[in-house]
């Protein structure tokens, strides 16, 4: 099996030839792409749920035909995931504990797409698209609210927000943690440096715009490792819906 950090040098290698190509052949167009998405991060979680934020990608697209009716569809693009959380707790003796808030993860994105043209217009026509995409965390935010009712009290119900940066890390490690304050800051301001996975889309192309509703699923594990930590963790994976409208020229 490819090895997720073989999988963008196969990406921008097949841009670099696909390039190079076009220039003999005169098969291929450049695009400009932008769209927006909603995204979250998948996983089992004990205590709470997580949901689905909008989101937006932007980037640039590169289309070559490999026959009458199939494209290679090589991109670089940035694309904002994450996903919404949402914890609860209703005490028992008077008080209750809720903690929401969003996950806002930046990554430069590597999409490698095949299309499969539907039909035998040459300007108008709709396509489904299968492809993998390779992406590099680059930025983002944790946001939380920590809010304490206490209905025995309500001078003492308080709301306190939290913002902090995002770390990427493969191994996290107790030094690491002591950056945040408490265990669930812990548990979701890490992440790892990369992410992989599959892409479906179903698209209609008229003239030179392009438009089209595409799922990525994510297929590699994004939860750090706690190093020395040996029980079962919690695997983490996105899931994004995007809609995108790209303009080719020739």
């Amino acid at each position: 099996m490819m090895r997720f950090s073989q999988l963008h040098q196969l990406v921008i290698c097949t841009c670099l030839f696909l390039c190079v190509h076009s220039q003999i052949q005169g098969q291929g167009e450049f695009g400009f792409k932008i769209g927006g998405n909603i995204s979250r991060i998948n996983g089992h979680f004990e205590y709470y749920k997580t949901t689905y934020r909008p989101g937006f990608q932007i980037g640039f697209s590169y289309k070559h035909l490999l026959g009458e009716t199939i494209f290679i569809r090589p991109e670089i693009a940035f694309t904002q995931k994450g996903g919404k959380i949402d914890y609860k707790i209703y005490g028992e003796t008077g008080s209750d504990y809720e903690l929401y808030g969003y996950q806002k993860v930046n990554y430069l994105e590597l999409p490698l797409n095949i299309d499969f043209k539907l039909g035998s217009n040459e300007k108008n026509f709709m396509y489904v698209s299968i492809g993998a995409y390779y992406a590099i965390a680059v930025g983002g935010n944790l946001v939380l609210d920590n809010k304490l009712t206490d209905h025995d009290d309500p001078e003492n119900s308080r709301t306190i927000h939290y913002r902090m940066q995002m770390q990427y890390k493969d191994v996290i490690t107790t030094g690491d943690q002591r950056k945040y304050k408490s265990s669930f800051e812990q548990e979701n301001g890490f992440l790892k440096k990369s992410d992989a996975g599959v892409k479906l889309g179903l698209g209609y192309q008229l003239g030179i715009i392009r438009t089209d509703l595409t799922y990525c699923i994510g297929l590699r594990n994004i939860n750090p490792h706690e190093k020395g930590v040996t029980s079962t963790e919690i695997a983490k994976t996105n899931a994004t819906l995007e809609l995108n409208f790209s303009v080719f020229l020739d």
